[in-house]
């Protein structure tokens, strides 16, 4: 009886070491930069739409307004919304 126990105990400690953590296959890969590819603007300001904020606009220094209406996934250049004029 205490040889099919250290037979059971020994079948298991060999199973439980062969049974570690799977390894991911990212361990391997480099990490690199993915973006943004443009960074030479600073934001200003920027707005979210109360009754939906999935709509940002952003104010940047140098390249104007901007709008979102997916929640920043995309963005356009919103240049029908700039008012133009001096004194404004």
């Amino acid at each position: 009886m205490s040889k099919a126990i250290a037979l059971c105990l020994l079948a298991l400690a060999t199973l439980s070491a062969q049974s570690s953590a799977p390894v991911s296959p990212f361990v391997a890969a480099p990490w690199r930069n993915i973006g943004p590819a443009v960074t030479g603007t600073r934001t200003i300001d920027f707005a979210v739409i109360e009754k939906d904020p999935r709509v940002i606009y952003a104010a940047t220094a140098s390249s104007g307004l901007w709008k979102t209406a997916d929640a920043g996934i995309t963005w356009t250049l919103c240049a029908r919304c700039l008012v133009t004029g001096s004194g404004v």
